[in-house]
């Protein structure tokens, strides 16, 4: 006799069917060996921070800048704007994809790539560059010498070697600069229970929400009766069945049962992993935390990416580097943009017409000037002067007199 039977034949005759649910819930829980990315984008909270992140980074323009020496030898640190580059990155990447596409597909292949980061070829001729070319993950396998301290890698596309200097790599939590490791790798059990999740809340909406429950018998069942039965309560429950009632024999009563304490588990669980994978992606209500935590370590990454397989040799040499400008992030909001803008003015930071050039206005003639306040005690670390914009006076640093003015502190 089966254990199913002997089920059937307890005391009082109660016929007691498990609970479908229950039974599902314990296969999905056992989970997979590994996700897939598709399996982890289909995880609503981690599929929209995700979202957020590489949308925010991909609104983050790249500049090109220059540390130079001016006439009177002093160091200072120019724009270079015509660059060819700064348009590769910025507006057409000589591929299909515009550049926010090509940057937000390189930001997701840094979460949840399969190389645990984004690679993209650069097409060169001679030192020109002439396109960027973004490669999926799952595309590009890399071959690495295995050697603990003089580290060397290739990266293969298509059965094709390549360079690794042909290529630009933002990676993620890496120890080799080979590969990164992903999202997926780092907390797979985490993710594994969110996605268990909404795999048993998809299968209880395709049996149309059927209720839990027993199967109560007063008199006993044949094995007939119990095999019809079981048949009946096994297409009633099945994902792909259009059964929505099962016929029970006389004297077969269905009973309800209450929610059982893995469901209430479950259902006070998905608010904590929700919170949970926000904490992982660094997922903040304050804009300026969300930047912080969030998009400025992508950013490095990328910086350095750029400042490593973006120059050439002779530029690095020349005091060539890539940043990128945080500054766009603001111009959503008009309040702080206009106050960031007050506060580096008054502060002596940027003109007018640099601002003005940041909103896309034309410039205004005699605007290229520092507001320093005629309050102010100016002192030149270069030649050690002071100067008094109030009273319109300067002095040197070892002179023991002068004219009206001649203590700044008494006259700022």
């Amino acid at each position: 006799m089966g254990l199913l039977d002997k089920f059937w034949q307890t005391n009082k005759n109660e016929a007691i069917i498990s609970e479908a649910d229950d039974l599902k819930l314990k296969a999905f829980l056992a989970g997979k060996d590994e996700l897939t990315r598709e399996d982890v984008l289909s995880i609503p909270q981690v599929a929209a921070d995700v979202d957020l992140i590489t949308s925010t980074f991909a609104l983050i323009p790249c500049k090109l800048y220059k540390h130079v020496i001016n006439e009177d030898d002093k160091e200072g640190v120019v724009e270079i704007k015509d660059d060819p580059r700064v348009k590769l990155l910025n507006v057409e990447t000589g591929d299909t994809l515009n550049a926010f596409q090509f940057k937000k597909a390189m930001c997701e292949d840094y979460f949840v790539g399969k190389n645990g980061g984004g690679y993209a070829y650069i097409k060169r001729t001679r030192n020109n560059v002439e396109g960027l070319y973004y490669v999926k993950s799952e595309d590009v396998s890399i071959q690495g010498n295995l050697q603990p301290i003089f580290k060397d890698y290739n990266v293969w596309v298509n059965g094709v070697e390549y360079d690794k200097t042909e290529f630009l790599k933002l990676l993620r939590n890496s120890r080799d600069g080979m590969v990164g490791q992903n999202i997926t790798d780092e907390v797979n059990n985490a993710l594994q229970s969110a996605y268990q999740m909404i795999k048993f809340q998809l299968q209880t909406l395709k049996k149309g929400g059927n209720k839990k429950g027993f199967l109560q018998s007063q008199k006993n069942l044949n094995k007939d009766a119990i095999a019809a039965l079981k048949e009946a309560w096994a297409a009633l429950y099945n994902d792909n069945s259009s059964e929505s009632a099962a016929v029970l024999n006389d004297g077969v009563t269905f009973k309800e049962s209450s929610n059982n304490a893995t469901e209430l588990q479950l259902n006070q669980s998905k608010v904590t992993l929700n919170r949970e994978i926000d904490t992982l992606f660094h997922i903040s209500d304050d804009p300026e935390e969300f930047v912080k935590r969030a998009i400025q370590p992508i950013g490095a990454a990328f910086e350095n990416t750029l400042n490593r397989d973006f120059l050439l040799e002779k530029e690095k040499i020349g005091g060539y580097f890539w940043k990128m400008d945080y500054s766009e992030l603001i111009k959503a909001s008009l309040k702080e943009r206009y106050e960031s803008y007050s506060v580096a003015k008054q502060a002596g930071f940027i003109t007018i017409n640099e601002i003005r050039e940041m909103e896309n206005l034309e410039s205004i003639p005699g605007m290229n000037v520092l507001n320093v306040g005629l309050g102010a005690a100016l002192y030149n670390v270069d030649d050690g002067t002071y100067y008094v914009p109030n009273t319109d006076t300067a002095r040197n640093r070892e002179d023991g007199g002068g004219e009206k003015g001649e203590n700044p502190d008494e006259n700022s």
